[in-house]
Order: structure tokens, then C-alpha cells, then sequence
């Protein structure tokens, strides 16, 4: 009986310990790097950043509030982009104009890749598919609540 509450004890001991255990948080940036916290978490961005693609509001409207062309636009949320926030259509389309396109979502891959964007900004998680983005530079998750226009 002994045992059993024992062996229960190490067991039960250990499944607190591996839950808590968490992947470990960025806290410091190589040089010509900042940390950047956002709905997804922090991930070290460039402090320049020359080249950056978005997917989906709020990261469009960021791009048309610092006036800046992202590498590729991705055309398939336009229609809700433009139905919700119709006095972005003509800026959006005027900023983006000849970019190459990402289509929908998933984003075209070889696209993706060729715009060599420093940042990928996004207006939604979308979990797995993040990691798979982040291979081609950080992500960062905007959240409508966020303070992203500062």
C-alpha cells in the first residue's frame, strides 16, 4: 500500500513539474535586433526593417498609417478589408500597387520567399502556420486590442 501511494506521489509530482515547464522566452536580441512583444509573444525583430509583408487587418492599416509598402501584399481579405474600412480602399490599392501577390491563405510560398520580408506581420494567429512563417522571418501577431499604432 505503501508503494502504490509512493509511486502515485513521484507520478503525479511529475506531471506537475512537466506541465509547468514552458518553452523558454525570448528575453534578449542579437545587435541590430530589438525584442518585440505582441499577442503571440516577443521575437526579435530588425530594428531597421526594410522589407515586411502583412496578412490581414490590423497590419494593413499599420502600413497605411506609417505610409510604408510592404515586400507583397496578399489580396484574398481584400473584399472584407474594403467592405469594413472603405476609405482604405483607394490608399490600400494606391500603396500596394504592381507588389506582387500572395493570393489567399496559406500565402503563396514562392512568392513569400522572394519578397525576403525582414518581418511577417499578422492580424491573427494561426498557430501551426506560424511556425511554418517563421521560417522565413519572425511573426509578429497584432491583436485589434493591441496599441499597435504606437
Amino acid at each position: 500500500m505503501l508503494w502504490a501511494i509512493l509511486v502515485l506521489a513521484i507520478v503525479i509530482g511529475s506531471m506537475v513539474i512537466w506541465l509547468r515547464i514552458e518553452p523558454e522566452a525570448v528575453t534578449a536580441c542579437e545587435t541590430g535586433f530589438r525584442l518585440f512583444e505582441h499577442a503571440d509573444g516577443a521575437d526579435c525583430i530588425p530594428t531597421q526593417v526594410e522589407r515586411a509583408v502583412a496578412f490581414g487587418p490590423p497590419s494593413d492599416q499599420l502600413f497605411l498609417a506609417v505610409d510604408f509598402a510592404p515586400a507583397a501584399r496578399v489580396s484574398f481579405l481584400d473584399e472584407f478589408l474594403f467592405s469594413n474600412f472603405p476609405e482604405i480602399e483607394e490608399p490600400w490599392l494606391e500603396l500596394t500597387e504592381g507588389l506582387p501577390d500572395m493570393g489567399g491563405f496559406p500565402p503563396n510560398v514562392e512568392i513569400l520567399f522572394s519578397a525576403q520580408p525582414d518581418v511577417i506581420i499578422s492580424g491573427f494567429s494561426v498557430g501551426n502556420a506560424n511556425k511554418i512563417l517563421e521560417q522565413v522571418a519572425p511573426v509578429v501577431v497584432l491583436d485589434s486590442a493591441d496599441p499597435w499604432k504606437e
